[in-house]
């Protein structure tokens, strides 16, 4: 997904939404807890070998706790000393849309993951890691075969946590 395609959408929006909605591009692996605080839905495209284990253990936790005994460390009120720029600069929305940044942990966690899968496989075997404890649940799935005589699916799924979480 390009930040060209993002923006466009993002401006069919109407004007009081009343929500924030950014997009990142950035290795989520690196610090899932902090591109999971603050969403009510997260969005995932991760390459073909699946998602990183640090981000399914991310949403396992997040999923398994309950919001208030909830006691991750919000990275967006810890200043930290970084020794990789890079890291820094990829905290800041590349898009930012109504609303503004969190300044503080806000407590709230994703009850929606969408998850979209160029790999069959890895799909399966995150599905699986995701619904093994319960505290995920696979809504709805779709396979698309864009690439007809080849054996590559497109899967697009959605994840509820538990409503009783």
């Amino acid at each position: 997904m390009s930040k060209l395609s993002f923006e466009k959408s993002a401006s069919r929006l109407p004007p009081n939404l009343g929500c924030t909605i950014t997009w990142h591009n950035t290795d989520a692996s690196a610090e899932p807890i902090h591109w999971l605080e603050g969403s009510s839905v997260a969005i995932v495209d991760p390459p073909r070998k699946g998602l990183h284990p640090s981000v399914i253990n991310a949403l396992q936790r997040v999923a398994l706790s309950e919001r208030k005994a909830f006691k991750a460390k919000s990275s967006l009120t810890k200043v930290k000393d970084e020794k990789r720029p890079w890291i820094l600069r990829a905290r800041e929305p590349a898009v930012h849309v109504d609303s503004t940044i969190m300044e503080e942990s806000s407590g709230i966690w994703p009850e929606t993951l969408i998850y979209i899968s160029c790999g069959w496989d890895s799909f399966k075997k995150d599905c699986k890691s995701l619904i093994s404890n319960e505290a995920w649940h696979l809504e709805n799935a779709h396979a698309f075969n864009f690439f007809p005589g080849t054996d590559s699916i497109e899967v697009l799924a959605i994840f509820r946590r538990d409503s009783g979480i």
